[in-house]
């Protein structure tokens, strides 16, 4: 800005006289900002206030079909041992349930593991021959059994390390950690459920070792051997039966069979018929093997394995075998064998356990119910069975039951009526505040001088002043709030009832003279305990809700569809004034803001431009008086004037 002297000559106050003419002039400047101000709070308010139209037709959305009252509630007799999500095809009635067995995860708590030097173990510098004998160039094998019938060796060699052992097992899907303090491992399937279950077999040694031979695994004492071959190494998990085994001759497509008998740890007895092979749907025949016999053991409840390294079988628990074949010969061991039976041909006919380590092991298992009678299993304590999600916390005594009963779920329909003309008050009550609002024609927008004279809170009072009138008496939301409260003022034709209106069921606005101000169209339920005003009345929605659903969904489906295709309408695109989804002229405001924008520009140059002419004509008779006053001291020389 370039440097003005003025006055110099003339002794006149130029500075201040052009500032004068420029102030009277700045008056169409000011006018301008402020009615770009306003509108702008004009737009603020408009926003918030269509934000709460949405809300309430997101609502009008959800209410306008009676689907969507179709909600349905069940409650347990006992939340102690189960508790029900219900959908809504949940089918009505009461339901019989028992929760037989609870879901759990396999876990592995090993016995006490200590050093052969009785120091302390460290997980990344203790090796395995720190913890049992084995030699310099020795490898020793463990087989992780899953549930699935797969298989995974792990190779231990006297520099792994209780890190790396970690790693491996962490590495097969497995939770796997080593306590420092309480020198044991805990070993975890990482999902609920019988198909986490495993089993940790191979050297005895080892598996000392590291705390895992479980008290409860047995191992079969011999290996089984191959009919034409004595060498145990040559049998695997996919051995054939038939090459382990004899079998009575087929009787017709039929293959022979051979019977053996097992005794769970709790009792429970069955068989399993061995045969070579079975047929297909298509009568291609499949020739059984070890792991199918596993297979068939561990759908028996029977946590049996075969480990490919020793090549022998192990099972949890106290399991007994026993050849049912004529030619039985006795007992052995405390298990039944048979003298080159099925027992000693599977390795069976002897079993043995190689120490307790004070761990210990929880098998894991599917949850199991019987609801109405059928039986359902889940991997984890969760189970959705025809619209119902049953989460049990609980077994439930032997032989007895709980009961569940579904039903429609009446409180949620009051509440889903209360929610919307909860919405419904809070928008037209802002209506109303906005349209009927008093006027504030004498008051514009503060300048930055005037604001400096005035405390935060007198500005913000001041403004709010403003802004509280900008929509008085507007016509968009004169048009907006009409509509609304017409609609909720119709009656509905309801069946076996004729034409209902909200008065039908207790629901009113209050007298024009004890509703509070600008509160005069928002409705109240009767015998709402939330509402002081009508909370006394008797509850007409509450009684018809019970008694005739269907007349109450019927209503406010209809009714609420009416207001849903009202506020489409009220929103829909204008163009060049409204956008879609807009209740008010955003487009237009808008443009009417950045029509401004141009008009301050326009007047903001005019003005300096203005500024700057008074300033070259009072610099002019500044110049002029100059060369006056030269002039009259050149006579006055001449005359010999002093």
């Amino acid at each position: 800005m370039a440097m003005r002297m003025s006055g110099l000559m003339s002794g006149m106050d130029t500075e201040s006289v052009i500032q004068q003419l420029v102030e009277a002039r700045s008056v169409k400047v000011k006018t301008a900002k402020n009615s770009q101000t306003k509108l702008q709070w004009k737009q603020d308010i408009w926003k918030g206030l269509n934000n709460k139209l949405k809300t309430l037709q997101s609502k009008l959305n959800d209410l306008r079909f009676s689907s969507g009252y179709a909600k349905k509630v069940t409650k347990s007799s006992n939340e102690g041992i189960a508790s029900v999500l219900t959908a809504d095809s949940a089918v009505n009635g009461v339901h019989t349930l028992e929760v037989k067995r609870m879901a759990k995860t396999a876990y592995m708590t090993g016995g006490k593991v200590s050093r052969k030097d009785g120091k302390e173990i460290d997980i990344t510098k203790t090796k395995m021959s720190d913890l049992m004998n084995i030699g310099y160039d020795e490898k020793k094998n463990l087989t992780l059994n899953k549930a699935d019938g797969s298989q995974t060796v792990i190779d231990l060699t006297p520099e792994t390390t209780v890190s790396e052992f970690l790693t491996k097992l962490k590495a097969e899907g497995l939770n796997a950690n080593f306590d420092t303090k309480q020198n044991r491992f805990f070993i975890s399937a990482k999902e609920s459920g019988a198909a986490g279950d495993f089993m940790i077999t191979g050297d005895a040694e080892a598996l000392r070792g590291l705390g895992l031979n479980m008290f409860e695994n047995k191992t079969a004492a011999n290996s089984p051997k191959r009919l034409d071959n004595t060498d145990a190494s040559e049998v695997r998990g996919s051995t054939r039966l038939d090459e382990l085994m004899s079998f009575p001759p087929d009787s017709g497509d039929i293959p022979g069979g051979r019977t053996l008998s097992i005794t769970k740890d709790n009792g429970e007895s069955f068989e399993i018929q061995l045969t070579a092979y079975t047929r297909d749907e298509n009568g291609v025949r499949h020739f059984n093997t070890v792991d199918d016999l596993v297979t068939q053991l561990r759908k028996h409840g029977v946590d049996a394995a075969f480990d490919p390294i020793q090549r022998k079988f192990t099972v949890r628990g106290d399991v007994k075998f026993a050849d049912r074949d004529d030619d039985f010969q006795g007992y052995g061991d405390g298990v039944e064998q048979k003298d080159e039976g099925v027992l000693k041909a599977l390795g069976l006919d002897s079993m043995s356990t190689s120490g307790y380590s004070g761990g210990s092991y929880v098998r894991g298992q599917d949850a199991l119910i019987t609801l109405n009678g059928a039986e359902f299993t889940s991997t984890n304590n969760t189970f959705e069975v025809n619209g119902l999600t049953i989460t049990t916390q609980d077994v439930t005594e032997p032989g007895k039951s709980i009961t569940l009963t579904t039903q429609q779920d009446t409180d949620g329909i009051y509440n889903m009526v209360k929610d919307f003309l909860k919405t419904y008050n809070e928008v037209i009550n802002e209506i109303d505040k906005l349209y009927n609002a008093d006027a504030a024609k004498d008051y514009e927008p503060l300048s930055d001088d005037e604001k400096s004279t005035m405390s935060e809170s007198e500005i913000e009072k001041y403004e709010q002043k403003i802004k509280d009138s900008l929509l008085r008496r507007d016509g968009s939301l004169n048009s907006v709030g009409s509509a609304l409260r017409n609609i909720m003022l119709s009656g509905f034709s309801v069946s076996g009832h004729g034409k209902m209106y909200l008065a039908s069921f207790g629901i009113s606005t209050l007298n024009y003279f004890a509703a509070p101000d600008n509160e005069r169209n928002a409705y109240h339920i009767d015998g709402d305990p939330d509402d002081t005003s009508s909370s006394g009345n008797e509850d007409k929605l509450k009684s018809m809700i019970a008694s005739d659903p269907d007349a109450v969904i019927s209503f406010f489906s209809q009714l609420t569809q009416s207001l849903y295709t009202e506020m489409n309408k009220q929103s829909s695109s204008v163009e060049g004034y409204r956008s879609f989804g807009s209740f008010y002229d955003d487009k237009k405001m808008k443009s009417d803001y950045d029509d401004y924008k141009t008009k301050i520009k326009d007047l903001e140059k005019k003005l300096t431009d203005y500024e700057d002419k008074w300033y070259k004509k009072f610099a002019a008779m500044e110049t002029a008086m100059a060369k006056l006053q030269q002039n009259s001291s050149a006579v006055t020389s001449l005359l010999g004037g002093q």
